[in-house]
């Protein structure tokens, strides 16, 4: 299932439409961008946030509320321009931009200090589209891990809501992250299988660039709040896991 390197920004072909049944006799019909994609594949490996799970909303709320307590407001149409990025690098871009007088550390724990409260208020929901998806996936076909750039203990929150088990998790802490590859290579590691056997679902541009820079087919499932993102880079765009669903069942 290995790939040929494509340079930044070159764009792929587009899917073909669908084509009207076979006629008794012919020829069987190419499968679709998707199917050979899976058709290719041991391991499926899933992002979590946005993915499997939707924080986004919640992660705003807790860093709105961080920046309330320094007297100052934080757009969301700001905000989901730094969906994808460390806590840190978004810490950093928020106090850059609404030129706050407090480093991205302190501004880190302040958001720290608000997020408990805001999961326990509002709660995790998992994806409709992924809930579906993980009741039927086919064990014996793939092996199955998840990556997040949280923390353990928020994985571990994350995984309970969903209830179900991974062959393989990898949670940010220690690692370099996205668009580093280095959670995306663990996890292989952790699987037993090699990049070119792997397929990757994620919903950020630097997701996407962590997928590819690991040398896996990277296929991109945009959330609602990163839809305006660049997934260039990504081997397929499906509109959601419904797709990959209907192709399993």
């Amino acid at each position: 299932m290995g790939k040929a390197k494509r340079r930044k920004g070159e764009a792929k072909p587009a899917a073909s439409a669908p084509k009207p049944a076979a006629a008794p006799g012919s020829a069987p019909a190419r499968p679709g961008p998707l199917a050979a994609i899976l058709d290719g594949a041991r391991a499926l490996v899933f992002d979590l946030e946005g993915v499997l799970v939707s924080t986004d909303k919640l992660k705003y709320e807790s860093y709105r509320r961080a920046l309330d307590r320094l007297g100052t407001d934080l757009s969301f149409k700001f905000y989901k321009t730094l969906i994808g990025l460390s806590r840190m690098a978004t810490c950093q871009a928020i106090v850059d931009h609404c030129r706050l007088r407090v480093s991205a550390k302190e501004l880190a724990d302040l958001r720290e200090a608000e997020q408990p409260a805001v999961f326990a208020e509002r709660g995790v929901e998992v994806v409709a589209a992924a809930r579906k998806l993980l009741a039927v996936l086919p064990r014996e076909r793939f092996k199955l891990g998840l990556v997040s750039s949280s923390t353990r203990d928020r994985v571990s929150r994350a995984l309970e809501v969903m209830d179900f088990d991974f062959d393989a998790v990898v949670s940010g802490e220690g690692l370099r992250p996205k668009p580093s590859p280095d959670v995306y290579l663990q996890c292989f590691k952790e699987l037993g299988v090699r990049a070119a056997e792997t397929v990757i679902f994620e919903d950020s541009e630097n997701g996407v660039a962590a997928a590819v820079a690991a040398g896996a087919c990277c296929v991109a499932v945009p959330a609602e709040v990163t839809q305006g993102q660049d997934f260039s880079e990504a081997d397929l765009r499906i509109g959601s896991l419904n797709e990959v669903r209907e192709l399993l069942v």
